[in-house]
């Protein structure tokens, strides 16, 4: 191997690949002579470096063939190096850099530098320049660098400083101060911040060192644009702040299951305030022994196949209470675990109430006494519960997912049409039915209705179907019964009325009988035979009383026929009757004070002889059970809309524990003694009362006295149905 000229000074090689030929221009220094074309040294000197520089192994690939530039040879042996720097200002681009030593470093060569060795050489982004020392003149600068600032080499070297104007006002001091540092101590780093022509602002590191060796001594320097960098540090920034700042707990383990990372949430979640309280701990101490058991014999598999894992996990506060966790894990390069999660508990708590009302509800349809359907609009059934299960005779998997045709073809039409009718109105229907079945048919009520999706769309229809055969047959019997009694009814009444008009007839010929023998025995002054007349007379009126009374009632409970209600002018009706009672007292004083305090023209819709008999049984039973010596006071007046009609005496009253019965017809109080009475007067008033829309209340106290109350709307109706019997 020939051994080429020494390099006569420091210098700097730019290397460029033209197609598969790579070219080599000195930049700067001087390589001496010509430098000599090796014959394909490649393998030789490569082997040489591998066994004297085991450092440079596998850096280097020799090989091919040379060509010259114009000015210089591309072959170079036998150059002792001592420094040798290496920049890559793009990616088919290589400048060396390098300081002659006392020794030299034999088989040094670069000869044919290919596309491999550029490749290993690159430093992404890189730009390259080379300033004299002493004036800073640019000898080199890469064109991307000269882009960056909007110049060219001859401008720079017109005004050296010129590209100072591209930095901002707080680099250009930081590169005035680099310079004097480099050629203080010969080398420097140092980070700018310049503004491209286009206005962008780029973050560039420069690293420089001063090469006093060569002549005239230059400043090499090295430029990478961490602009994108900068740019992916804050966005990494914005990530740690959002995860910082995350709602729910992020945590990274490393290969040992130990924590390297915890959120805030994930802390506070936890229990914990400070992250040291984690950082460095298993991710055990999180969980109870039975979680820890499940995750490393379900989750890690899965976990390890899959690469990720989702679920809910029981996990441990600091405080030893347990909570559900919802847990994603995902494998990290390293082997490490990224863990994200959050507290879930009130999810799982409502999940569990959700089932548990999902399982009750589910069970009240199956057992709530009818047939249950959901069928789709296509005639599908989706539901069908247990109860109807039983009552039809038809298995739920039978029913479910099938139509009316397919499961009860002879209902199949009746059922069809209803469904129809369902989603053709978006309304209810309802309509009874009979279902046949081997055992025996069964009467159904049918209900059929729409369900809607929450935009009010009819998506399914729902049925009910009601077992009402036995409801049909008491119906049946019940009209039987009512037709019946209506039957008996009408044969009471008839009876009645034909009972009291037999009675009446006689009776009336009686009292005939006793007026004619009352006064031919007035004559003869008989005193004997005049008591027993008067008693004759007495019974005579009792019982006449009695059947007019019944007569009444009857009318009253089995009267069809709505009553008519005519205006009535209450002033004179109660001035009239109250005359009539205290004429026929047959006292000098009044027995009965009345104070009517109604407008004379009021009136209302009543009719006469019902109220009439109304107001007389009260104001009779009144005189009847008070002693003469005392005065019944009666007082109308309209109270709140309504006519009030009250009288009060001070006689008997009546026992409290018959008050009940008052108004129950031949009843009679306990203590009436052998006063006159049928028991009907009270039953007559409560139907008269009723008739008219009206109500009645009463107080009383025995042996000291009573008063009835009676309250009638003065806006009722001109026409009243008849009370139920």
């Amino acid at each position: 191997m020939k051994t080429g000229p020494r390099l006569s000074g420091a210098g700097v090689l730019r290397f460029c690949r033209l197609g598969s030929v790579v070219q080599g221009t000195v930049v700067a220094g001087s390589l001496g002579s010509d430098w000599l074309v090796a014959a394909n040294p490649g393998a030789r000197v490569a082997r040489q470096l591998a066994e004297q520089h085991s450092a440079l192994a596998g850096h280097w690939i020799f090989g091919g063939s040379a060509q010259p530039d114009g000015q210089t040879k591309l072959s170079l042996e036998g150059a002792g190096v001592a420094t040798l720097q290496i920049f890559n200002p793009g990616p088919d681009e290589a400048i060396v850099t390098f300081t002659p030593s006392e020794e030299s470093l034999p088989g040094f060569v670069a000869t044919a530098l290919g596309q491999s060795v550029l490749r290993t050489l690159e430093l992404a982004g890189t730009m390259f320049y080379a300033l004299k020392a002493d004036d800073l003149s640019p000898v080199f600068v890469a064109d991307e660098l000269l882009a960056l600032c909007g110049s060219d080499l001859d401008r720079m070297r017109a005004s050296p400083n010129a590209w100072h104007a591209c930095l901002l006002t707080e680099s250009q001091l930081a590169a005035q101060a680099a310079t004097a540092l480099v050629r203080k101590q010969g080398f420097c780093t140092q980070t700018y911040r310049l503004r491209d022509p286009a206005g962008r602002i780029h973050t560039l590191k420069d690293q420089t060192v001063l090469l006093r060796s060569h002549v005239p001594p230059l400043i090499v320097g090295c430029v990478v644009d961490y602009t994108p960098f900068t740019a992916v540090d804050d966005h990494s920034k914005k990530l740690l702040h959002g995860i910082e700042k995350f709602r729910a707990g992020f945590a990274l383990t490393d290969a040992t299951g130990c924590f390297t990372y915890v959120n805030p949430e994930h802390l506070r979640m936890f229990g914990f305030k400070d992250p040291t309280e984690l950082l460095g701990q298993s991710w055990e101490g999180l969980y109870s022994p039975e979680s820890v058991a499940r995750i490393q014999t379900e989750v890690f598999p899965v976990l390890q196949s899959h690469g990720h894992w989702h679920g809910v996990i029981p996990a441990r506060r600091k405080d030893g209470v347990i909570f559900s966790e919802d847990l994603t894990l995902s494998i990290l390069p390293d082997g490490g675990i990224a863990c994200n999660c959050r507290d879930c508990s009130s999810e799982v708590e409502l999940h569990e109430r959700l089932a548990a009302s999902e399982a009750l509800f589910r069970s009240f349809v199956d057992n709530v006494p009818a047939a249950v359907t959901i069928k789709q609009a296509n005639g599908r059934c989706i539901f069908f519960n247990r109860y109807g299960s039983d009552m039809l005779g038809i298995a739920q998997e039978v029913m479910i997912g099938h139509n009316a045709k397919e499961v009860v073809p002879i209902h199949a039409n009746q059922i069809e049409q209803l469904d129809s009718e369902v989603l053709r109105t978006g309304k209810a229907v309802n309509l009874p039915g009979v279902f046949h079945r081997p055992e025996g048919d069964i009467e159904l009520e049918m209900v059929k209705f729409p369900i809607r999706d929450p935009a009010g769309q009819v998506q399914q229809i729902g049925g009910i179907y009601l077992d009402v055969t036995q409801r049909r047959r008491l119906e049946r019997k019940a009209v039987e019964v009512a037709d019946r009694q209506s039957e008996l009814l009408n044969m009471q009444r008839e009876f009645v009325a034909m009972i009291s008009h037999e009675f009446r007839t006689p009776l009336t010929a009686i009292q005939g009988a006793h007026y004619l023998l009352r006064k031919r025995i007035d004559q003869t002054a008989d005193e004997k035979v005049t008591r027993y007349l008067d008693l004759q007379g007495e019974a005579i009126q009792v019982l006449k009383e009695l059947v007019d009374q019944v007569l009444f009632l009857n009318r009253l409970e089995y009267s069809m026929e709505e009553l008519e209600l005519k205006p009535l002018p209450i002033a004179d009706l109660i001035t009239s009757i109250v005359a009539r009672f205290n004429d026929t007292t047959l006292t000098a004083d009044s027995r009965l004070l009345l104070t009517c305090t109604v407008a004379a023209d009021l009136t209302l819709n009543a009719d006469k002889s019902l109220l009439s008999a109304a107001f007389e049984n009260l104001i009779s039973n009144a005189i009847k059970y008070s002693p003469s010596s005392t005065k019944v006071s009666i007082h109308v007046a309209t109270v709140d809309g309504q006519l009030a009609f009250r009288i009060s005496d001070k006689g008997r009253g009546i026992p409290q524990k018959q008050q009940a019965k008052v108004f129950s017809a031949f009843f009679r109080a306990s203590n009436v003694g052998v006063a006159p009475g049928t028991g009907l007067g009270l039953t007559i008033v409560k139907r008269a009362v009723d008739r008219h829309f009206g109500r009645i209340e009463f107080n009383s106290a025995e042996g000291a006295g009573t008063t009835f109350q009676l309250y009638f709307p003065l806006n009722q109706p001109a026409a009243a149905s008849p009370a139920s019997p």
